[in-house]
Protein backbone atom coordinates (compact mmCIF):
# COMPACT_ATOMS: atom_id res chain seq x y z
CA UNK A 1 0.00 0.00 0.00
CA UNK A 2 1.27 3.30 -0.87
CA UNK A 3 -0.44 6.67 0.25
CA UNK A 4 0.08 9.12 -2.40
CA UNK A 5 -1.79 11.70 -0.91
CA UNK A 6 -2.78 12.62 2.41
CA UNK A 7 -4.22 16.24 2.77
CA UNK A 8 -6.42 17.67 5.53
CA UNK A 9 -8.72 20.65 4.97
CA UNK A 10 -10.56 22.32 8.05
CA UNK A 11 -12.31 18.66 9.04
CA UNK A 12 -11.70 16.55 6.34
CA UNK A 13 -8.89 14.39 5.13
CA UNK A 14 -8.27 13.88 1.75
CA UNK A 15 -6.28 10.29 0.78
CA UNK A 16 -5.39 8.72 -2.06
CA UNK A 17 -4.14 5.60 -1.95
CA UNK A 18 -2.44 3.20 -4.45
CA UNK A 19 -2.73 -0.72 -4.20
CA UNK A 20 0.27 -2.83 -5.68
CA UNK A 21 -0.40 -5.43 -8.47
CA UNK A 22 1.15 -8.02 -6.03
CA UNK A 23 -1.98 -6.97 -4.02
CA UNK A 24 -4.27 -6.87 -6.40
CA UNK A 25 -3.07 -10.28 -8.03
CA UNK A 26 -3.97 -12.27 -4.33
CA UNK A 27 -6.78 -9.97 -3.87
CA UNK A 28 -8.47 -11.50 -7.12
CA UNK A 29 -7.39 -15.13 -6.31
CA UNK A 30 -9.45 -14.55 -2.78
CA UNK A 31 -12.22 -12.91 -5.06
CA UNK A 32 -12.72 -15.83 -7.19
CA UNK A 33 -12.82 -18.71 -4.28
CA UNK A 34 -15.95 -16.66 -2.34
CA UNK A 35 -17.67 -15.88 -5.69
CA UNK A 36 -17.37 -19.50 -6.89
CA UNK A 37 -19.39 -21.13 -3.67
CA UNK A 38 -22.47 -20.45 -5.13
CA UNK A 39 -22.07 -21.18 -8.94
CA UNK A 40 -22.90 -24.50 -10.25
CA UNK A 41 -22.04 -25.53 -13.75
CA UNK A 42 -23.17 -28.46 -15.80
CA UNK A 43 -20.21 -31.48 -15.28
CA UNK A 44 -19.04 -29.64 -12.30
CA UNK A 45 -19.98 -29.72 -8.39
CA UNK A 46 -21.33 -26.94 -6.80
CA UNK A 47 -18.42 -24.58 -5.95
CA UNK A 48 -15.94 -26.28 -7.22
CA UNK A 49 -15.52 -24.63 -11.13
CA UNK A 50 -12.16 -23.95 -12.35
CA UNK A 51 -11.73 -19.97 -12.92
CA UNK A 52 -11.33 -20.46 -16.87
CA UNK A 53 -14.41 -22.22 -16.68
CA UNK A 54 -15.77 -19.74 -14.21
CA UNK A 55 -14.53 -17.07 -16.38
CA UNK A 56 -16.12 -17.91 -19.93
CA UNK A 57 -19.23 -18.60 -18.52
CA UNK A 58 -19.52 -15.00 -16.70
CA UNK A 59 -16.62 -12.85 -17.46
CA UNK A 60 -13.64 -11.57 -15.14
CA UNK A 61 -16.13 -8.85 -13.92
CA UNK A 62 -17.85 -10.45 -11.41
CA UNK A 63 -14.00 -11.16 -9.73
CA UNK A 64 -12.79 -8.05 -10.29
CA UNK A 65 -15.85 -6.12 -8.57
CA UNK A 66 -15.22 -8.74 -5.81
CA UNK A 67 -11.44 -8.28 -5.56
CA UNK A 68 -11.60 -4.05 -5.92
CA UNK A 69 -14.23 -3.95 -3.33
CA UNK A 70 -12.19 -6.01 -0.96
CA UNK A 71 -9.12 -3.82 -1.70
CA UNK A 72 -10.43 -0.82 -0.96
CA UNK A 73 -12.00 -1.78 1.86
CA UNK A 74 -8.58 -3.15 3.81
CA UNK A 75 -6.51 -0.58 2.57
CA UNK A 76 -8.41 2.58 3.78
CA UNK A 77 -8.54 0.93 7.21
CA UNK A 78 -4.78 0.06 7.39
CA UNK A 79 -4.35 3.83 5.66
CA UNK A 80 -6.65 4.79 8.37
CA UNK A 81 -4.74 3.00 11.70
CA UNK A 82 -1.30 4.12 9.92
CA UNK A 83 -2.09 8.09 10.09
CA UNK A 84 -4.01 7.51 13.42
CA UNK A 85 -7.08 9.61 11.88
CA UNK A 86 -10.19 9.56 14.20
CA UNK A 87 -12.43 8.91 11.73
CA UNK A 88 -16.14 9.93 12.84
CA UNK A 89 -18.24 8.92 9.71
CA UNK A 90 -18.13 6.55 7.05
CA UNK A 91 -15.98 8.07 3.88
CA UNK A 92 -17.10 10.20 0.78
CA UNK A 93 -16.79 11.24 -2.92
CA UNK A 94 -15.09 7.74 -3.49
CA UNK A 95 -13.46 7.30 -6.86
CA UNK A 96 -11.95 4.28 -8.21
CA UNK A 97 -9.73 4.55 -11.55
CA UNK A 98 -10.31 1.63 -13.73
CA UNK A 99 -9.07 -1.98 -13.23
CA UNK A 100 -5.84 -2.71 -15.25
CA UNK A 101 -4.45 -6.08 -15.18
CA UNK A 102 -0.43 -5.86 -13.99
CA UNK A 103 -1.11 -2.61 -13.37
CA UNK A 104 -1.56 -0.76 -9.77
CA UNK A 105 -4.85 0.60 -9.15
CA UNK A 106 -5.27 3.88 -7.62
CA UNK A 107 -8.54 5.31 -5.19
CA UNK A 108 -9.33 8.64 -3.56
CA UNK A 109 -11.64 9.44 -0.93
CA UNK A 110 -12.57 12.00 1.59
CA UNK A 111 -13.28 11.13 5.30
CA UNK A 112 -14.39 13.41 8.18
CA UNK A 113 -12.41 13.61 11.44
CA UNK A 114 -12.50 14.65 14.75
CA UNK A 115 -11.92 18.46 14.49
CA UNK A 116 -8.99 20.55 15.95
CA UNK A 117 -9.30 22.12 18.90
CA UNK A 118 -7.45 25.63 18.97
CA UNK A 119 -6.93 26.30 22.39
CA UNK A 120 -7.19 29.05 24.35
CA UNK A 121 -6.67 30.02 28.15
CA UNK A 122 -7.61 27.49 30.52
CA UNK A 123 -5.06 27.75 33.16
CA UNK A 124 -5.51 30.55 35.68
CA UNK A 125 -9.03 31.25 35.05
CA UNK A 126 -10.81 33.34 37.85
CA UNK A 127 -14.52 31.75 38.17
CA UNK A 128 -16.54 32.20 41.53
CA UNK A 129 -17.98 29.07 43.64
CA UNK A 130 -21.05 29.39 45.43
CA UNK A 131 -21.00 27.27 47.97
CA UNK A 132 -24.52 25.93 48.98
CA UNK A 133 -25.92 25.95 52.19
CA UNK A 134 -29.26 23.93 53.31
CA UNK A 135 -31.70 26.07 55.05
CA UNK A 136 -34.19 24.59 58.14
CA UNK A 137 -36.76 25.66 55.27
CA UNK A 138 -35.72 23.23 52.94
CA UNK A 139 -35.51 20.97 55.44
CA UNK A 140 -38.90 21.07 56.64
CA UNK A 141 -40.30 21.24 53.31
CA UNK A 142 -38.49 17.86 52.31
CA UNK A 143 -40.02 16.53 55.07
CA UNK A 144 -43.61 18.22 54.62
CA UNK A 145 -43.50 16.19 50.88
CA UNK A 146 -42.45 12.92 52.20
CA UNK A 147 -45.14 12.76 54.46
CA UNK A 148 -47.72 14.21 51.55
CA UNK A 149 -46.42 10.88 49.67
CA UNK A 150 -47.71 8.55 52.89
CA UNK A 151 -50.81 10.95 53.14
CA UNK A 152 -54.04 8.11 53.25
CA UNK A 153 -57.62 8.67 52.46
CA UNK A 154 -60.77 8.52 54.62
CA UNK A 155 -64.18 9.08 54.23
CA UNK A 156 -65.56 12.31 55.74
CA UNK A 157 -69.22 13.56 56.28
CA UNK A 158 -68.39 16.94 54.93
CA UNK A 159 -68.88 18.93 51.98
CA UNK A 160 -65.98 18.46 49.73
CA UNK A 161 -62.86 20.28 48.90
CA UNK A 162 -59.95 21.20 46.57
CA UNK A 163 -57.44 17.72 46.70
CA UNK A 164 -60.71 15.54 48.02
CA UNK A 165 -60.90 12.43 46.10
CA UNK A 166 -64.75 11.98 45.90
CA UNK A 167 -66.48 8.94 44.17
CA UNK A 168 -69.57 9.50 41.91
CA UNK A 169 -71.62 8.11 39.09
CA UNK A 170 -71.21 10.55 35.74
CA UNK A 171 -73.52 10.74 32.64
CA UNK A 172 -71.77 13.11 29.68
CA UNK A 173 -73.89 14.50 26.84
CA UNK A 174 -72.20 16.04 23.74
CA UNK A 175 -74.35 17.13 20.91
CA UNK A 176 -77.06 15.98 22.40
CA UNK A 177 -75.41 12.38 22.12
CA UNK A 178 -74.25 10.68 25.27
CA UNK A 179 -70.16 10.94 25.19
CA UNK A 180 -69.24 7.70 26.34
CA UNK A 181 -65.66 8.59 27.02
CA UNK A 182 -66.89 10.99 30.01
CA UNK A 183 -69.82 8.56 31.30
CA UNK A 184 -68.54 6.89 34.27
CA UNK A 185 -69.95 5.05 37.02
CA UNK A 186 -68.48 5.14 40.71
CA UNK A 187 -65.35 6.45 39.54
CA UNK A 188 -63.02 8.40 41.64
CA UNK A 189 -61.44 11.66 41.18
CA UNK A 190 -59.94 14.24 42.83
CA UNK A 191 -60.45 17.92 43.16
CA UNK A 192 -58.41 20.44 41.60
CA UNK A 193 -56.53 18.42 38.50
CA UNK A 194 -59.71 19.48 36.19
CA UNK A 195 -59.74 15.65 34.24
CA UNK A 196 -63.21 16.76 32.89
CA UNK A 197 -62.41 20.99 33.20
CA UNK A 198 -61.93 23.38 35.58
CA UNK A 199 -65.69 24.16 35.67
CA UNK A 200 -66.27 20.83 36.98
CA UNK A 201 -64.62 20.97 39.62
CA UNK A 202 -66.15 24.28 40.84
CA UNK A 203 -69.47 22.52 40.19
CA UNK A 204 -68.38 19.49 42.68
CA UNK A 205 -66.92 21.35 45.22
CA UNK A 206 -68.81 21.89 48.63
CA UNK A 207 -71.12 19.17 47.73
CA UNK A 208 -71.89 16.30 49.94
CA UNK A 209 -72.83 12.56 49.68
CA UNK A 210 -76.08 11.75 47.73
CA UNK A 211 -75.93 15.44 45.64
CA UNK A 212 -77.02 15.18 42.63
CA UNK A 213 -76.05 18.07 40.18
CA UNK A 214 -76.99 18.78 36.42
CA UNK A 215 -74.84 21.92 34.69
CA UNK A 216 -72.77 22.04 31.75
CA UNK A 217 -69.24 23.22 31.00
CA UNK A 218 -67.97 24.61 27.78
CA UNK A 219 -64.47 23.79 27.05
CA UNK A 220 -62.08 26.54 24.96
CA UNK A 221 -60.24 26.05 21.44
CA UNK A 222 -56.98 24.33 22.35
CA UNK A 223 -58.24 22.00 25.08
CA UNK A 224 -56.23 18.95 25.73
CA UNK A 225 -59.24 16.89 24.60
CA UNK A 226 -59.79 17.91 21.25
CA UNK A 227 -62.94 15.93 20.71
CA UNK A 228 -64.15 18.65 23.07
CA UNK A 229 -62.55 21.85 22.35
CA UNK A 230 -65.21 24.82 21.38
CA UNK A 231 -68.20 22.92 22.45
CA UNK A 232 -70.64 22.61 25.68
CA UNK A 233 -70.89 19.31 27.29
CA UNK A 234 -73.86 18.54 29.63
CA UNK A 235 -73.15 16.51 33.28
CA UNK A 236 -75.38 14.81 35.25
CA UNK A 237 -73.14 13.83 38.28
CA UNK A 238 -74.44 11.70 41.48
CA UNK A 239 -71.94 12.07 44.20
CA UNK A 240 -71.37 8.48 46.56
CA UNK A 241 -68.72 9.49 48.84
CA UNK A 242 -66.17 11.95 49.91
CA UNK A 243 -62.89 11.23 50.67
CA UNK A 244 -60.38 13.87 52.17
CA UNK A 245 -56.55 13.66 52.19
CA UNK A 246 -54.82 13.08 55.59
CA UNK A 247 -51.01 14.00 55.60
CA UNK A 248 -49.22 11.54 58.37
CA UNK A 249 -47.10 13.74 61.09
CA UNK A 250 -43.53 12.89 61.16
CA UNK A 251 -43.11 10.58 64.02
CA UNK A 252 -40.84 7.25 65.41
CA UNK A 253 -43.74 5.33 63.95
CA UNK A 254 -43.71 6.95 60.64
CA UNK A 255 -39.65 6.77 60.35
CA UNK A 256 -39.43 3.01 61.04
CA UNK A 257 -41.96 2.20 58.57
CA UNK A 258 -40.04 4.56 55.89
CA UNK A 259 -36.62 3.87 56.50
CA UNK A 260 -33.15 2.39 58.70
CA UNK A 261 -34.24 4.59 61.41
CA UNK A 262 -36.10 4.77 64.58
CA UNK A 263 -36.23 8.39 65.72
CA UNK A 264 -36.78 11.56 64.37
CA UNK A 265 -34.12 13.12 64.88
CA UNK A 266 -31.77 10.15 63.63
CA UNK A 267 -33.77 10.49 60.14
CA UNK A 268 -33.53 14.39 60.15
CA UNK A 269 -29.97 14.52 60.37
CA UNK A 270 -29.71 11.81 57.67
CA UNK A 271 -31.95 13.66 55.48
CA UNK A 272 -29.87 17.15 56.24
CA UNK A 273 -26.48 15.32 54.94
CA UNK A 274 -28.48 13.96 52.00
CA UNK A 275 -29.63 16.90 51.27
CA UNK A 276 -26.46 18.72 51.64
CA UNK A 277 -24.61 16.27 49.27
CA UNK A 278 -27.09 17.28 46.53
CA UNK A 279 -26.50 21.11 47.34
CA UNK A 280 -22.43 20.33 46.86
CA UNK A 281 -22.85 18.39 43.42
CA UNK A 282 -24.94 20.82 42.28
CA UNK A 283 -22.39 24.11 43.41
CA UNK A 284 -19.88 21.78 41.56
CA UNK A 285 -21.80 21.59 39.14
CA UNK A 286 -22.47 25.53 38.37
CA UNK A 287 -18.41 25.86 39.05
CA UNK A 288 -17.61 23.19 36.56
CA UNK A 289 -20.37 25.04 33.82
CA UNK A 290 -19.08 28.43 34.56
CA UNK A 291 -15.12 26.96 34.14
CA UNK A 292 -16.31 25.80 30.78
CA UNK A 293 -17.59 28.78 29.61
CA UNK A 294 -14.39 30.39 30.66
CA UNK A 295 -12.74 27.82 28.58
CA UNK A 296 -15.03 28.32 25.22
CA UNK A 297 -14.50 32.23 25.53
CA UNK A 298 -11.06 32.17 23.82
CA UNK A 299 -11.37 28.29 22.50
CA UNK A 300 -12.22 27.56 19.02
CA UNK A 301 -13.95 24.35 17.54
CA UNK A 302 -15.95 23.76 14.64
CA UNK A 303 -18.32 21.00 14.85
CA UNK A 304 -19.15 18.60 12.50
CA UNK A 305 -23.52 18.27 12.71
CA UNK A 306 -22.73 14.51 12.82
CA UNK A 307 -21.47 14.20 16.52
CA UNK A 308 -23.93 16.07 17.86
CA UNK A 309 -26.95 14.20 16.50
CA UNK A 310 -25.07 10.78 17.10
CA UNK A 311 -25.18 12.02 20.93
CA UNK A 312 -28.41 13.06 20.70
CA UNK A 313 -29.07 9.49 19.39
CA UNK A 314 -27.57 8.36 22.95
CA UNK A 315 -29.17 10.55 24.83
CA UNK A 316 -32.76 9.52 23.43
CA UNK A 317 -31.73 6.10 23.90
CA UNK A 318 -30.49 6.67 27.79
CA UNK A 319 -34.27 8.59 28.14
CA UNK A 320 -36.08 5.18 25.95
CA UNK A 321 -34.07 3.27 29.05
CA UNK A 322 -35.00 5.02 31.60
CA UNK A 323 -38.34 4.89 30.73
CA UNK A 324 -38.23 0.95 29.94
CA UNK A 325 -37.21 0.87 33.76
CA UNK A 326 -40.96 2.28 34.80
CA UNK A 327 -42.17 0.25 32.15
CA UNK A 328 -43.61 3.26 29.78
CA UNK A 329 -42.63 2.73 26.02
CA UNK A 330 -41.11 5.55 24.34
CA UNK A 331 -44.26 6.23 21.91
CA UNK A 332 -46.28 6.68 25.16
CA UNK A 333 -44.41 9.15 26.69
CA UNK A 334 -44.29 11.31 23.27
CA UNK A 335 -48.22 11.37 23.40
CA UNK A 336 -48.40 12.28 27.42
CA UNK A 337 -45.77 14.98 26.50
CA UNK A 338 -47.31 15.71 22.80
CA UNK A 339 -44.05 15.80 21.05
CA UNK A 340 -42.70 13.84 17.83
CA UNK A 341 -39.61 12.69 17.74
CA UNK A 342 -38.11 15.68 15.57
CA UNK A 343 -39.64 17.19 18.51
CA UNK A 344 -37.69 15.46 20.95
CA UNK A 345 -34.58 15.81 18.59
CA UNK A 346 -34.76 19.14 18.89
CA UNK A 347 -34.63 19.88 22.53
CA UNK A 348 -31.69 17.59 22.81
CA UNK A 349 -29.73 19.71 20.39
CA UNK A 350 -28.80 22.72 22.61
CA UNK A 351 -27.56 20.08 25.17
CA UNK A 352 -25.94 17.67 23.03
CA UNK A 353 -23.49 20.31 21.21
CA UNK A 354 -22.12 21.33 24.37
CA UNK A 355 -21.42 17.83 25.61
CA UNK A 356 -19.17 17.19 22.32
CA UNK A 357 -17.29 20.79 22.93
CA UNK A 358 -16.75 20.17 26.10
CA UNK A 359 -15.38 16.61 25.68
CA UNK A 360 -13.58 17.61 22.71
CA UNK A 361 -11.96 20.66 24.60
CA UNK A 362 -11.06 18.12 27.49
CA UNK A 363 -9.42 15.41 25.10
CA UNK A 364 -7.62 18.58 23.73
CA UNK A 365 -6.10 19.76 26.71
CA UNK A 366 -5.72 15.88 28.00
CA UNK A 367 -3.23 16.00 25.25
CA UNK A 368 -1.87 19.15 25.96
CA UNK A 369 -0.70 18.26 29.23
CA UNK A 370 0.21 15.04 28.49
CA UNK A 371 -2.04 12.89 30.82
CA UNK A 372 -2.44 9.58 30.65
CA UNK A 373 -4.60 6.47 32.31
CA UNK A 374 -2.53 4.19 34.27
CA UNK A 375 -3.99 0.69 35.56
CA UNK A 376 -4.32 1.76 39.09
CA UNK A 377 -6.79 4.73 38.07
CA UNK A 378 -9.24 1.84 36.60
CA UNK A 379 -8.52 0.02 39.31
CA UNK A 380 -9.26 2.42 41.55
CA UNK A 381 -12.32 3.23 39.64
CA UNK A 382 -14.01 0.13 39.52
CA UNK A 383 -13.27 -0.11 43.44
CA UNK A 384 -15.20 3.09 43.98
CA UNK A 385 -17.82 1.48 42.35
CA UNK A 386 -18.34 -1.16 44.75
CA UNK A 387 -20.04 -3.74 42.50
CA UNK A 388 -21.57 -6.15 45.01
CA UNK A 389 -19.84 -9.86 44.88
CA UNK A 390 -16.69 -8.33 44.00
CA UNK A 391 -13.43 -8.87 45.67
CA UNK A 392 -11.95 -5.43 46.31
CA UNK A 393 -8.44 -6.47 46.25
CA UNK A 394 -6.49 -5.06 43.00
CA UNK A 395 -5.80 -8.88 41.30
CA UNK A 396 -9.66 -9.87 41.55
CA UNK A 397 -10.55 -6.00 39.75
CA UNK A 398 -7.56 -6.32 37.14
CA UNK A 399 -8.93 -9.79 36.27
CA UNK A 400 -12.66 -8.03 35.65
CA UNK A 401 -10.89 -5.19 33.93
CA UNK A 402 -9.37 -7.72 31.36
CA UNK A 403 -13.15 -8.56 30.39
CA UNK A 404 -14.07 -5.48 29.65
CA UNK A 405 -13.00 -2.99 26.73
CA UNK A 406 -12.23 -0.38 28.57
CA UNK A 407 -11.20 2.08 26.38
CA UNK A 408 -14.53 4.50 27.78
CA UNK A 409 -13.52 4.10 30.86
CA UNK A 410 -10.27 4.97 30.32
CA UNK A 411 -11.61 8.62 28.29
CA UNK A 412 -14.04 9.11 31.08
CA UNK A 413 -11.13 9.28 33.51
CA UNK A 414 -8.46 11.29 31.16
CA UNK A 415 -11.10 13.48 30.83
CA UNK A 416 -11.80 13.89 34.50
CA UNK A 417 -8.08 14.56 34.92
CA UNK A 418 -8.23 17.21 31.93
CA UNK A 419 -10.81 19.08 34.56
CA UNK A 420 -8.37 18.44 37.58
CA UNK A 421 -6.17 20.35 35.85
CA UNK A 422 -7.88 23.28 35.29
CA UNK A 423 -10.32 23.63 38.28
CA UNK A 424 -6.68 23.19 40.13
CA UNK A 425 -4.92 26.27 38.75
CA UNK A 426 -8.56 28.32 38.80
CA UNK A 427 -8.90 30.91 41.60
CA UNK A 428 -12.61 30.75 42.93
Amino acid sequence: MKIIKNERSSNTVFLEIEASVATLNAAMDSAFQRVVKGVSIPGFRKGKVTRTIFERHYGEEPIIREAVTGVVNDLYSRAVQELELQVIDYPRDLKVDEYKALEPLNFSLAVDVIPTVKLGAYKGLSVQKEPQTVSEDTVTQQIAALCERYAEFQVVDRPSQEKDIITCDIKATLNGQPYEKWTRENTGLEIGRANYGQEFDTQVTGQSQGTQLNFEVHFPEGSSNPEVAGLTVQFEVELREVRARLTPELNNELVEKISKFKTVEEFTADLKTNLQAQADRESEDKFYNAVVDEIFKTTQVEIQQVLIEREIDRMIDELEAELKRSGIPLDRYLMFTQKTKEALRADYTQAADRKVRTELVLDAIAKAENLEVQEEDLINEVRAWNINGMEQDAESIKTYLNRLDTRLLSLMILRRKAMAVVSDSTTK
